[in-house]
């Protein structure tokens, strides 16, 4: 106001939890903020066959993005946005094969833990902007993508129900990855 030369302003430091609830909601916006996460906790929750299996898939993706944001920093890489979305974009293609040409394979919990670095280095990218916690960020991702594979086991239930007998694993799988694909390649170009 420049009616008033002086103007006195008080900083009121943010509460803890302002802070928690600041980093946490900005790791769920982030890991759930782009297309290519999304599409891959769809086809994380087409590639559990069981229940049991799909909890192992996604402990070990959010294991693989705890490393990958704990590492990243000591090794001095600083991977650009648009290789680390099209690395993102074709985990989603990688797994949709997977689930393709190998529907009873074993291991596939190792693959996911290693898919999920990828999505770890997003997360990584963005704490090293922002200064936030990792441990609030990686919560609010964890969140997330709990959030998200259950969404998507809801609406693959409704699919299959709807669809009956139709091999909808594959067909999904088939668009995951023509989708993935086509990310990459937009990513790639773009």
């Amino acid at each position: 106001d420049f009616a008033e030369p002086r103007a006195e302003m008080n900083f009121v430091p943010p509460t803890l939890w302002e802070i928690v609830t600041e980093q946490t909601g900005a790791g769920m916006k982030r890991a759930a903020g782009g297309v290519a996460s999304l599409l891959f906790l769809c086809a994380l929750a087409l590639a559990g066959r069981q229940r049991r299996e799909l909890v192992t898939l996604a402990g070990m993706f959010v294991a693989g993005e705890v490393i990958a944001v704990t590492v990243l920093p000591l090794t001095g890489w600083q991977p650009a946005p648009r290789f680390v979305e099209a690395a993102a974009a074709l985990t989603t293609a990688y797994l949709a094969v997977e689930i393709l040409l190998l529907p009873k394979a074993g291991q596939r919990w190792l693959v996911v833990g290693v898919l999920g670095l990828f999505h770890g280095l997003y997360l990584a990218l963005f704490l090293d902007g922002t200064g936030y916690s990792a441990g609030y960020v990686l919560l609010g991702a964890a969140v997330a993508d709990a959030a998200g594979i259950s969404l998507s086991v809801l609406v693959l239930s409704g699919i299959r129900r709807v669809f009956g007998a139709v091999p909808t694993a594959r067909v999904l799988a088939s668009l995951l990855l023509v989708f993935g694909l086509g990310w990459f390649w937009m990513r790639l170009r773009g």
